[in-house]
C-alpha cells in the first residue's frame, strides 16, 4: 500500500506521514530499487551488499554467505547470532548492530540481497522512503 506514496517514518513519535512536504536540512539520498521489494546499497562487515528494507524488521538478517564472515562477532552461544561492528547506509554510519544469519532463501527467491535490515537503522533517525524517485533520504546522524 505505502508504494503509492513517499513516506515519513518517525519512529521517536511512532508516526508514518504520507506524501510529507519537505526534505530534512541536513540529509543523505540513498538509491533504491523497487521492484518487488525496496532494496538499498549496505556496506556490512566490510561489503558492498543489497538489503531488502523492512521498516517492521527488528533484527538485521544475513544471508547464509555471511557465515564464516571474520568481522562478525558471535554474541550468544548460538553462532547465527551475531554483532556487526559497523553498517553503512548512505553517509551514516551505525555501530554495533545485531544480527541473525539466516535462510533467506525465499526472500532471495524474489529479489537478489544478501540480507535484510529495518527498525535498527530506521530507528535512529527521520527517513523518508521516495518511491516515486526510487530513493531512500535519511537525516544525517
Amino acid at each position: 500500500m505505502i508504494r503509492n506514496y513517499t513516506v515519513l517514518l518517525d519512529y521517536t513519535v511512532n508516526e508514518i506521514i504520507l506524501d510529507p512536504e519537505y526534505a530534512f536540512e541536513n540529509q543523505t539520498i540513498i538509491p533504491m530499487s523497487c521492484e518487488k521489494l525496496p532494496i538499498i546499497e549496505v556496506e556490512a562487515a566490510d561489503r558492498k551488499c543489497h538489503f531488502a528494507l523492512d521498516t517492521g524488521a527488528n533484527t538485521c538478517l544475513l544471508g547464509q554467505s555471511f557465515q564464516d564472515e571474520p568481522q562478525l562477532i558471535t554474541v550468544s552461544e548460538r553462532p547465527d547470532i551475531v554483532n556487526i561492528p559497523a553498517v553503512c547506509v548512505g553517509e551514516n554510519e551505525y555501530k554495533s548492530i545485531n544480527a541473525v544469519i539466516s535462510d533467506i532463501s525465499a526472500i532471495q527467491k524474489r529479489v537478489l540481497v544478501d540480507g535484510v535490515i529495518g527498525y535498527q537503522v530506521l530507528s535512529m533517525q527521520r527517513s523518508i522512503l521516495d518511491f516515486k524517485n526510487n530513493q531512500l533520504i535519511m537525516e544525517k546522524v
